[in-house]
């Protein structure tokens, strides 16, 4: 059962993408070291953003189930929709709905890993419907379900060919495979490496389905015969690693907070966070780890960039345009931290 919550007066169109909006004050100086993108910040622009804003935060607060008035109001603050729509600002009209409920679910999600053990236990992680009448079903599964359906009633095609819509529910249920396993997510704070930490990151962060993500909200498919190139499934990989490292920074503060809490003494036994991961590795300060990561952040820009140039050289006419304009995309979504919003 939802709590009741009022929502906050939430920012305009004419100030989505503006200083008031982009260059907000951080929570507990979390940018104390200044990070700037390679990448410009775009914003998703139409004359109805504010009432799908509105729709999306009103269906959370009518179906998530909340613990308390404050963790909905969390929520509410946090204006996760309008990031959203900063990351991903290519999105089709009739698909910005249904992406940003899905998209906010998966953080949502992320942040409370015991409701993929539920849904796992009732749910066989396949498109297609169960036997099981959804009456009887847990409220996570439920709006699994809902959001699937609604992710699927955008896919005009065969029900039984393969589509950007069907690969995104599909890659969706692997990736609840992957975070919901707590086991492996306290493993990764002893990977050999930060890399090998990363390639655990991309996977349990859903950073992994952000080229389905795009071929589905943003109608921007690659062909297959593409995805076997190595270097664009390189550029995909530094782009995965990009947002998966930056949600770690943006959510480090919270999660020692949140990790405060607990009984145990050391924070890197409680979180999976790459800015923990750095001090334990490399014994390392706060200050110094989240440098650290921050120039490794600039190199992985570099490298991306390097990457994209050999793409465009190797490509011509029709197949070209395609490859542009999915990495524009990518190049959107990482663009997005150029702003310091860190709820």
């Amino acid at each position: 059962m939802a709590v009741a919550c009022q929502s906050p007066a939430s920012p305009t169109p004419a100030n989505l993408g503006s200083p008031d909006f982009l260059k907000r004050p951080v929570d507990q100086n979390f940018l104390d070291i200044p990070f700037k993108s390679r990448f410009h910040v775009r914003q998703y622009d139409s004359s109805n953003v504010t009432q799908v804003i509105s729709d999306v935060q009103c269906y959370f607060v009518d179906h998530w189930p909340w613990k308390s008035n404050k963790e909905c109001q969390s929520y509410l603050d946090a204006d996760l929709e309008w990031v959203i729509l900063l990351g991903y600002p290519d999105m089709l009209p009739e698909r910005v709905r249904p992406c940003s409920i899905y998209i906010v679910w998966t953080i949502l999600l992320d942040d409370a890993v015991g409701c993929c053990y539920r849904m796992l236990k009732e749910f066989d992680c396949q498109v297609e419907e169960v036997e099981e009448e959804r009456e009887s079903q847990s409220i996570d599964l439920k709006m699994m379900r809902d959001i699937f359906d609604r992710v699927m009633a955008t896919d005009i095609s065969d029900p039984g060919a393969p589509s950007a819509a069907r690969n995104l529910c599909r890659g969706t249920c692997q990736w609840v495979l992957t975070t919901a396993s707590i086991s492996e997510r306290k493993g990764a704070m002893h990977s050999p490496s930060l890399e090998a930490y990363l390639d655990f990151r991309v996977q349990d962060s859903g950073a992994c389905l952000s080229k389905v993500l795009i071929a589905w909200g943003c109608g921007r498919p690659i062909k297959q015969h593409l995805w076997e190139e190595s270097n664009l499934k390189l550029l995909d990989n530094l782009t995965s690693r990009h947002v998966s490292l930056v949600n770690d920074l943006v959510s480090y503060r919270r999660e020692t907070e949140v990790a405060k809490q607990s009984d145990t003494g050391e924070v890197s036994k409680v979180i999976t966070n790459a800015v923990a991961f750095i001090v334990q590795e490399r014994a390392l300060d706060e200050h110094d780890a989240i440098q650290f990561l921050w120039h490794y952040l600039s190199d992985l820009e570099v490298e991306m960039l390097k990457v994209e140039e050999v793409i465009k050289t190797t490509y011509s006419g029709g197949d070209l345009n395609e490859v542009e304009r999915h990495i524009d995309s990518m190049k959107a979504l990482c663009g997005r931290y150029n702003t310091p919003f860190s709820k």
